[in-house]
């Protein structure tokens, strides 16, 4: 478990019943996202096209709304200031690219 003591260093997170709270509300956010962004993406037709498109354009569609929700469900789960930090470096890393050298 070297990658979970890892992102406890990089995330500056010194428990490990915040980091599974953190694990939770990444978990709930994803499925919440995914479940209520299917009638966006039915509505838009997407379900009929080849996969190679369909995912691409499904997760742009859904990033945005994923970055709310992540927030809301952050600062009811207590922390909103954590989330609100690594929403701003995901919106971030989506404008500069991969990280140099990976």
């Amino acid at each position: 478990m070297q990658w979970w003591h890892n992102l406890k260093r990089k995330w500056g997170i010194a428990s490990d019943a915040r980091m599974v709270k953190l694990w939770v509300v990444f978990a709930l956010t994803g499925s919440a996202s995914a479940w209520a962004s299917r009638p966006l993406t039915d509505w838009l037709g997407l379900p009929g096209l080849d996969a190679w498109l369909r995912i691409p354009l499904r997760l742009v569609l859904i990033f945005p709304f994923y970055s709310v929700l992540l927030l809301l469900l952050g600062s009811l789960a207590g922390e909103r200031r954590w989330y609100g930090w690594f929403v701003r470096r995901m919106w971030r890393l989506t404008r500069s690219g991969p990280p140099a050298g990976r």
